[in-house]
């Protein structure tokens, strides 16, 4: 059997700015990742009343495909019959759908989605995958603010940074550094730097956590202890709607959480904007 999951600790003490309507702003790298990494913090304090904005850093030029024929499965107009594996979707039809399915799955969660537009590091151009150093990458000019893994370096950070002084955000959530996929670690740094450059232009913030759910393969052998850990059973079956918006990714059948009486998100509380230096 499962082992238990840990006693949650408490959030740390923090309480919104008085004034006004708080905001949580989840910045994720992949359309469906606000709910697969965030999904249970994000939906309970936009049911709690506050402003959420749902951030997908990259243009998913990737990750959308057709599988096998099943007539089982739900969304199966999706589907190609008779084909042998997966059918990979091209790279600007991906970014439409994908885009599509992430607006569909702020609506259910009642947030504002927000798309930074900064490229994969690799796309389909038929049922060619092609990487970012490969010669064909020059053929594929589609829209977009940079590289995601080069977005610190980039145009993606002013453009992250504008965001968050804009909305002045209660509680970011966002990828650990170091998550197993790149892209997923580049979006958490990117977070990072645009928090701490909004905040040193004079940006009213609070806290910045990033996810535990994905750990980095450096804590397998000394596997990092939450600073947050909060119980989210109860928003389970809402943000499960919203994944199942990602049709593409899952046919319409998200599966969140395995016991719905027990069902934590844990996070490392990386920035307090209240004890940052010279901020009181």
């Amino acid at each position: 059997p499962p082992a238990p999951e840990p006693r949650p600790a408490p959030p740390p003490t923090y309480r919104p700015r008085p004034g006004r309507q708080p905001v949580i702003m989840a910045i994720s790298a992949h359309a469906d990742d606000v709910e697969l990494y965030a999904g249970g913090v994000f939906t309970k304090l936009i049911r709690e009343g506050w402003k959420g904005i749902y951030v997908c850093a990259t243009n998913n030029t990737a990750g959308c495909q057709l599988d096998t024929y099943n007539p089982s499965r739900p969304g199966g107009y999706l589907n190609i019959q008779k084909m042998s594996g997966a059918f990979p979707v091209g790279a600007l039809e991906t970014i439409q759908i994908r885009k599509e399915e992430a607006r569909r799955a702020a609506a259910v969660l009642g947030a504002e989605p927000v798309f930074l537009d900064l490229h994969e590091t690799f796309c389909w151009i038929g049922r060619r995958q092609v990487y970012m150093d490969h010669p064909w990458w020059g053929l594929y000019d589609a829209p977009g603010n940079g590289m995601v893994t080069a977005a610190a370096a980039g145009p993606g950070l002013a453009l992250t940074a504008e965001l968050i002084k804009k909305h002045e955000p209660d509680l970011v959530l966002t990828h650990i550094l170091g998550d197993g996929n790149p892209e997923h670690g580049q979006t958490g740094d990117l977070a990072y730097r645009a928090f701490r450059r909004a905040l040193a232009e004079g940006a009213r913030l609070g806290q910045l956590w990033m996810s535990l759910r994905n750990p980095p393969q450096y804590l397998g052998r000394a596997p990092a202890r939450p600073d947050i850990a909060v119980d989210v059973a109860v928003y389970a079956p809402l943000n499960r709607r919203a994944l199942a918006e990602h049709v593409s990714q899952n046919g319409g059948d998200a599966r969140y959480c395995p016991q719905e009486g027990q069902c934590y998100d844990y996070y490392l509380l990386i920035v307090d904007a209240a004890k940052a230096p010279g901020r009181q």
